[in-house]
């Protein structure tokens, strides 16, 4: 929880096997 301002998503990187951001995604919540 921020205390000043919103915080800034950083840019998902496509994944260099698949080209997916989305798989990118999935990892980093594994």
């Amino acid at each position: 929880m921020p205390r000043k301002g919103p915080v800034v998503k950083s840019p998902v990187v496509a994944d260099p096997v698949y080209n997916s951001p989305v798989v990118t995604a999935l990892i980093n919540r594994v």
